[in-house]
């Protein structure tokens, strides 16, 4: 007789659905000790903090030092037009801070095959933004400084500054993609370094154009534009060499579906930034009704309130990154991630916040030497050192849920965490007498 020959089934996952990740195929820190696993994730959320938070630290220092060269430089005019003007810029590239984040947690989560077009998409996008940001500036910049109630005298210097520095914009944004697309890749050195050369060239550019060549604020805009230029071109080979990006792709445009996917999601972040910047807006003109001494003492709490949010933040980008990592990988180690890093934020916020209580005297007095703002100051400093511990973990979180792609779910969160806030507000003041604290 024929021997029947016999049919192996081999069985087959569901379509469009992930198995778990085995043990040969998981982190190899899964098989470690727990206190082993803790430890590297530690060390993981330590390294990727350091050079984040040197990027972040960045900003306000060149912030300081543009102001310096304007008033120092071109005169007390110029130095109010640059705040003006500072205050434009500030606003939309923080309402863009999703090309940023978003690109963090895609790139994070990719295939290293699919990297490149993930950061291709970023980058698209940040030059159509970029371009029509430029185009606004241009033919509207009269406008939106009259709704703004700029005055008049302050135009002259305001507009050609606002002409210039507009053409960095598509810069900017791409080199917010590029950023986003490093930190996906855990590599945080990059984007610091790029960011401490932009520093020095603009400065530099900026001080010897209004030092030798008399050009005012036209030489801080040039020196803007010089410096984003080299740090696009730093980030940007970067990820050439080592073959995160591929120029054939940022020539191509992205599928619409994709271009869809991306607009919904970096419209969910794109609101959650601008219910943030709406309340502190609020907060502000609030504290302003209260006199001249409760607005500069609110002025000094949102600055010292920025130096936490810059450490802190530079803790939620190294969870971001870990966690959009490891989610799709081992999401085993996720829980980890999360633990390490609401640890390490408590400590820091802690320790920051006694500092501050010890030396609240000498910390108020570097900024001003009034009397009845070191009154208003003094009564609030003790409930805003003990706030901070409690509010550390809202950072954290929000690295978490950003690690996770789950932008609707923070638009949502921030949209009631907001309504909230101006209920409290508005409550207090109508039923108490606490005035500013």
């Amino acid at each position: 007789s024929r021997p029947r020959k016999t049919m192996k089934l081999r069985q087959r996952a569901p379509v469009g659905r992930k198995s778990m990740p085995s043990a040969a195929t998981s982190s190899p820190l899964i098989n470690t000790s727990p206190s082993t696993r803790e430890h590297s994730i530690n060390t993981q959320v330590m390294l990727l903090a350091g050079p984040a938070l040197a990027s972040g630290a960045l900003m306000p220092l060149d912030e300081m030092v543009q102001a310096a060269l304007a008033g120092r430089l071109a005169g007390t005019t110029a130095l109010a037009a640059l705040g003006v003007c500072s205050s434009v810029f500030m606003l939309i590239l923080k309402l863009f801070t999703f090309l940023d984040t978003q690109t963090t947690s895609r790139v994070a989560a990719a295939n290293s095959s699919h990297v490149s077009q993930v950061l291709a998409n970023a980058i698209f996008t940040a030059m159509v933004v970029g371009g029509a940001i430029a185009l606004g500036m241009q033919f509207g910049s009269t406008w939106l400084l009259s709704w703004l109630q700029t005055k008049p005298a302050l135009l002259p210097a305001c507009l050609p500054y606002l002409h210039l520095r507009a053409l960095a914009a598509p810069l900017e944004l791409v080199q917010m993609a590029a950023q986003g697309a490093l930190r996906g890749c855990r590599d945080m050195v990059t984007p610091a370094l790029a960011n401490v050369f932009s520093f020095v060239l603009s400065n530099f550019v900026g001080f010897v154009l209004m030092h030798h060549f008399q050009l005012g604020l036209y030489g801080l805009a040039y020196g803007r534009l010089a410096a984003s230029a080299l740090s696009c071109v730093l980030l940007l080979h970067r990820l050439i060499v080592t073959k995160r990006l591929l120029w054939w792709h940022v020539c191509t445009p992205p599928p619409l579906a994709t271009l869809k996917d991306y607009v919904r999601s970096a419209s969910a972040l794109f609101a959650r930034s601008f219910l943030v910047k709406v309340f502190f807006t609020a907060v502000a003109v609030k504290a302003g009704t209260f006199g001249t001494a409760i607005a500069a003492a609110h002025v000094i709490a949102r600055q010292t309130a920025s130096l936490f949010s810059i450490t802190l933040d530079a803790l939620a980008v190294a969870a971001q990154a870990l966690i959009a990592t490891h989610l799709g990988r081992d999401p085993r180690l996720v829980m980890i991630v999360g633990k390490c890093a609401h640890r390490a934020a408590l400590v820091v916020a802690a320790v920051m916040a006694l500092i501050l209580h010890l030396f609240t005297s000498q910390f108020v007095s570097f900024f001003t030497t009034d009397d009845a703002v070191h009154d208003a100051l003094g009564s609030l400093m003790p409930f805003f050192c003990a706030l901070q511990p409690i509010a550390a973990p809202a950072y954290i979180f929000d690295g978490i849920f950003l690690g996770a792609s789950d932008f609707d779910y923070m638009a949502r969160a921030m949209g009631i965490a907001v309504a909230t806030g101006f209920g409290s507000l508005h409550a207090l003041l109508y039923l108490t007498n606490h005035g500013f604290l």
